[in-house]
């Protein structure tokens, strides 16, 4: 449960600095980058639930509960550890002043869906290619950590960037968060459609 620290600090830091550079406007921004990236390093666990299980992962497939209820399983597992710190997050933010209780809400949902569409990518990204060595050798990380580490920072950054540029550029703010929305919803969806096939490949 460091992360709600870890968001504190880095939005009060980097908050002075862009209040005094650029305006009051750039504060709710910082907010939802912090938590982004932060929520993709908490949920970097899930790019590794299945490596982590070694060998003991091929009873997956002879356990009397289907492939592709274990894997959801692991998923909601995984989320909830960064689910629980990431409203704590949001609620010290709105506790300090950094976000209103309306900012509070739409961030809520837009980057639940974010927690949920990261999180389902590494878990299927694992599966498809488990890295078993990696972890028997006591190594705790490989590629698919760090791919779906970068992949999820990448779309953190977008998010962060728009809600940034997008309170200088609307003057509505439900514009802005519907456009963040837009962004966060089409990431979900390129994550379905890319593994659209894939629990009808595994066994049910």
């Amino acid at each position: 449960l460091t992360m709600p620290i870890m968001v504190y600090m880095t939005t009060k830091v980097v908050a002075v600095s862009g209040t005094a550079d650029i305006g009051g406007n750039i504060v709710f921004g910082i907010c939802v980058l912090t938590l982004a990236v932060f929520i993709v390093i908490s949920n970097s666990a899930c790019a590794s639930t299945v490596s982590r299980d070694g060998q003991a992962a091929y009873t997956m497939h002879i356990l009397p509960y289907s492939v592709k209820k274990q894997l959801l399983i692991k998923l909601a597992a995984n989320s909830i550890v960064t689910v629980i710190p990431f409203v704590i997050s949001e609620i010290v933010l709105v506790a300090t002043g950094y976000l209103t209780v309306s900012q509070f809400f739409a961030t809520l949902f837009l980057l639940l869906i974010f927690i949920v569409a990261e999180g389902f990518m590494a878990v299927m990204n694992d599966y498809k290619s488990p890295e078993y060595s990696e972890y028997s050798k006591g190594n705790e990380g490989g590629k698919n950590t760090l791919f779906s580490t970068l992949i999820g920072l990448v779309v953190a950054i977008i998010i962060g960037l728009l809600a940034i540029l997008l309170p200088f550029v609307l003057s509505n703010p439900e514009v802005s968060y519907a456009a963040l929305y837009g962004v966060v919803i089409l990431y979900a969806v390129i994550v379905a459609i890319v593994n659209r096939g894939f629990f009808r490949r595994v066994q049910r």
